[in-house]
């Protein structure tokens, strides 16, 4: 018989472990914050709507955000903030200010993705917009001359009017022959850009658009109480996107609106507190805590107007979390280990807790 050399041992040992790695293989470029956080488990990205101008002017506010927010909704939308908050006066970011914003995200730079609604370029509603390939070529223009860098695009439906038909409104899709278009585009332009859908229900037309093969990754948006509630069936659209074997090795983002339209937002409980226990919610109670374990989930809180405060990410000289968009992305990067459960299931006083311990 011939001795197994010990590195002829290790070679076979690395070929068995890397067989028995069950989690479906996530191809998303990215990079790990050289934190002392998990490995593995959800990621945290940030949306960009709504950014104030003192964003840019003052940085330490927000700085360890900055730092270790993984990926980026990249949208320029001003900000119109509600009177009475804290946000009350802040001004928008110009385009270049905006540019400097995205920049500023050490990793998110890198790994942004730009929403196109089927109205942002030729349709009924706007027959004067260029066609899909000239808007992709002049939108590519900009982000190149910007100096950062996106690799993927969300594309969803949208409407002009009313947000529904029954009151009115029109909807505009996006059909399988535009999104090959820009699949095809984008192979010979820029590979390595993703298409991510948004579903919004589990509707035929959304699980079929989840399934198709230009679909990589699945964008699932919705506040926390459409989530508790169940509206258009969402927990179901998520149970079957976790376990269909055709969308079983895709991203599952969820853009959660943060804004005033949630209860009590600065109130008790407060927005930092509502996210924070739908995370818990989501994981420990609706899909099982390995479930936030998982690279294939991506948390992503996003504010509208009126606009929730953005910074400051700490307060109390460090010591607590506030209660604003970068708190609420800091904390949920830091407490990675609370939230996965790896040293006991997360409470709901877990989640409402503002202290920033250990840090």
């Amino acid at each position: 018989m011939k001795k197994v050399t010990i590195t002829t041992f290790a070679i076979i040992l690395s070929l068995f472990l890397t067989g028995c790695h069950k989690e479906p293989l996530v191809t998303d470029t990215e990079v790990e914050p050289k934190e002392h956080f998990p490995l593995t488990g959800y990621k945290v990205w940030l949306g960009t709507t709504c950014t104030p101008k003192n964003a840019i002017l003052k940085p330490e506010t927000w700085s360890r955000t900055a730092k270790l927010v993984e990926g980026l909704n990249v949208n320029n939308t001003p900000v119109l903030p509600a009177a009475g908050t804290p946000s009350e006066g802040e001004e928008s970011l110009s385009t270049a200010q905006f540019n400097q914003l995205i920049q500023s995200f050490d990793l998110g730079n890198k790994n942004g993705f730009i929403p196109i609604p089927r109205t942002f370029f030729k349709s009924a509603a706007f027959p004067e917009r260029a066609d899909l390939i000239p808007f992709l070529e002049n939108k590519f223009r900009d982000i190149d001359a910007a100096g950062y860098s996106i690799n993927g695009i969300m594309f969803f439906d949208n409407f002009i009017g009313s947000s529904s038909e029954a009151s009115g409104g029109v909807a505009y899709v996006w059909t399988e022959e535009e999104a090959l278009t820009m699949r095809t585009w984008l192979d010979a332009n820029r590979p390595n850009v993703k298409l991510y859908y948004n579903a919004r229900n589990f509707s035929l037309k959304d699980r079929n658009w989840c399934e198709n093969p230009l679909v990589d990754n699945v964008v699932i948006e919705a506040k926390p109480t459409l989530w508790y509630e169940n509206k258009g069936s969402r927990q179901d659209l998520l149970k079957w996107l976790w376990t269909n074997p055709k969308t079983i090795h895709k991203r599952v983002i969820f853009q959660v609106p943060v804004h005033p339209l949630s209860e009590n937002p600065y109130g008790d409980p407060n927005s930092f507190q509502q996210i924070r226990e739908w995370v818990r919610w989501l994981g420990a109670d609706l899909m099982g805590i390995e479930f936030l374990r998982s690279s294939r989930v991506v948390l992503m809180p996003v504010t509208y107007n009126p606009a929730f405060t953005f910074y400051p990410e700490t307060s109390n000289n460090g010591a607590n979390y506030s209660n604003t968009m970068t708190g609420i992305a800091l904390s949920l990067i830091e407490q990675k280990n609370l939230f996965q459960g790896l040293d006991a299931l997360p409470t709901k006083e877990d989640a409402y807790n503002m202290n920033r311990v250990n840090h």
